[in-house]
């Protein structure tokens, strides 16, 4: 999975960008003859920009809660598709009725293969989802 070779790389980035030293923040003094309302737009222009920077913080701590039970929440759905695949695998080992046609046997058969073959690539991915979580979750807290 791409993010098992990518987040790592990039949390260090960012890690290593948010260790160095900050620069200064330079007080941009205010010209001369500027009015009153030129400085209260530009104030107001400060705290809209503040107000954004702490939405998205916001929202990287609600994504960071939810995260925190993603893995539960894999398992829980791993358990569920194993079982799933092994009904499919018992419902495929029952002889068919004999009422029905052979061509409607042959349409059950590659149904239950169908649904047998999606199982498996759910659950491939689900383990790989289950892989990349601790990767994934420390590059969000990094950003």
């Amino acid at each position: 999975m791409q993010a098992l070779e990518t987040a790592p790389k990039q949390t260090k980035e960012i890690r290593r960008r948010l260790e160095a030293p900050a620069p200064e923040p330079a007080i941009e003094p205010l010209p001369a003859g500027h009015s009153v309302k030129e400085i209260e737009q530009r104030l107001t222009k400060h705290r809209a920009d503040t107000a954004a920077v702490e939405a998205k913080v916001g929202e990287l701590e609600q994504k960071l809660v939810t995260w925190s039970q993603r893995p539960t929440q894999l398992r829980d759905r791993i358990t569920a598709a194993k079982t799933e695949l092994e009904r499919l695998g018992a419902e495929n080992d029952l002889p068919l009725p004999q009422e029905g046609s052979a061509l409607l046997a042959e349409a059950h058969r590659w149904a239950l293969q169908a649904h047998r073959r999606e199982l498996r690539a759910e659950l491939h991915m689900l383990d790989q989802d289950l892989l990349s979580h601790a990767v994934r979750e420390a590059l969000l807290k990094a950003r």
